[in-house]
């Protein structure tokens, strides 16, 4: 249901929704034999009854199988012996892929001599050290690769990180092709730059931003931001449900390169710059930071979040320049929950929020709540 109208063409679909249209591509075919590959060109169709098929005029050889693949661009394995999880990708104009986990030590006994192939002029070819995240158990550093856009080549690898445990939340990358990372970090010689906006670790695990130039061989800016407690890790018991929830959070870019990052904290001092609420209402709060684009200043800095627990996952802006936030929350007591799809907790194990920042005065213009009577969060908010 919901669908209004279909264009069919020889290699593309269009479906017209009233949610807008969206386009299928047809798919790579191909038949194996004899140890050979052949392409097979196949076309949609629209038969009389109605159904869309796939029709070829190639000569099919009945004796194998005809293979309808679906649109992998590529596909590679990284790393080597050394244990590597990935957390998180994004991708450039150019169609480049950049990839960012974490990597275990080189000199564990399951993988003596391991490490991650770090290339030739990045900024970090060693593994710095650790001593085992409360969920992985191992020492860890960040590790980060970029690839061609057709998966043939790695452009760059280097590690990041310090003498404990850090992990990449989330990373995207600028129009220059420059690189940021939004993690955590238990080390107190993480990697930070001259004039950081806090260029030291305030407590156990702390947010921590970084800024590589475009061939990813020095830092353009990095810093801390936390306060005396855990930061940047979802370590609220309620809202940690699946494996790895404790690494949520996103990191997004404004319009003038200002970096936006979605997250939470224990601290109750934080450091908040234009706060709308100035202090930790409850356990763990959502918090809410905007950087400059040198990571030299907090420019907005707030806590979000009620008296009990909650989160905050994802940070997006809409066409007016208004910022959209999503998380999880345990509180029945938001502030500004008046958004109509939801101004009371619908209850149970945890509902999901969705928040609306206004920039230009640094408010909050409402929250409003998202869920059942059993367990729901919104991990992942995107404005179309």
């Amino acid at each position: 249901k919901h669908v209004n109208g279909l264009k069919v063409f020889d290699d593309s679909l269009v479906i017209q929704t009233a949610l807008g249209s969206f386009s299928e591509q047809v798919t790579r075919s191909y038949q194996v034999y004899n140890g050979e590959l052949e392409l097979i060109d196949i076309n949609f169709e629209q038969r009389p009854d109605g159904n869309i098929g796939l029709v070829t005029d190639n000569r099919l050889n009945s004796a194998v199988d005809l293979i309808i693949d679906p649109e992998l661009v590529f596909a590679t394995y990284a790393g080597n012996s050394a244990d590597n999880f990935g957390f998180t990708a994004t991708y450039d104009t150019a169609g480049n892929l950049y990839a960012g986990g974490n990597v275990t030590s080189p000199n564990m006994s399951f993988n003596p001599n391991g490490r991650y192939p770090a290339t030739v002029g990045a900024f970090d070819v060693t593994f710095n050290g650790g001593d085992g995240t409360p969920t992985t158990g191992f020492p860890c550093d960040i590790a980060l690769s970029k690839y061609s856009s057709d998966g043939s080549t790695l452009l760059y690898a280097t590690y990041l990180g310090g003498n404990r445990d850090e992990q990449p939340h989330s990373i995207i990358v600028n129009e220059q092709g420059e690189l940021i990372v939004f993690g955590t970090s238990r080390s107190s010689n993480y990697p930070t730059t001259i004039g950081a906006a806090q260029p030291f670790n305030k407590g156990d695990y702390d947010i921590v931003v970084s800024k590589f130039n475009a061939d990813c061989s020095a830092l353009i800016g990095s810093t801390f931001v936390g306060g005396s407690a855990t930061d940047g890790l979802n370590s609220e018991s309620t809202l940690k449900f699946y494996f790895a929830d404790d690494f949520r959070g996103e990191v997004q870019l404004d319009n003038q390169g200002n970096i936006l990052i979605s997250s939470s904290t224990f601290s109750t001092d934080f450091p908040t710059v234009n706060a709308f609420q100035t202090s930790n209402a409850g356990r763990q709060d959502g918090v809410f930071v905007m950087l400059s684009k040198d990571l030299r200043n907090v420019l907005w800095s707030t806590y979000l979040g009620g008296s009990d627990g909650d989160a905050l996952y994802s940070v997006d802006i809409d066409n007016r320049g208004l910022f959209y936030l999503s998380g999880g929350t345990k509180s029945s007591n938001l502030p500004q929950a008046t958004g109509k799809i939801g101004t009371r907790a619908p209850g149970g194990r945890s509902d999901g929020y969705v928040a609306i920042l206004d920039p230009s005065n640094k408010s909050l213009v409402k929250t409003a709540y998202w869920g059942t009577n059993s367990y729901d969060q919104i991990f992942h908010l995107e404005i179309d």
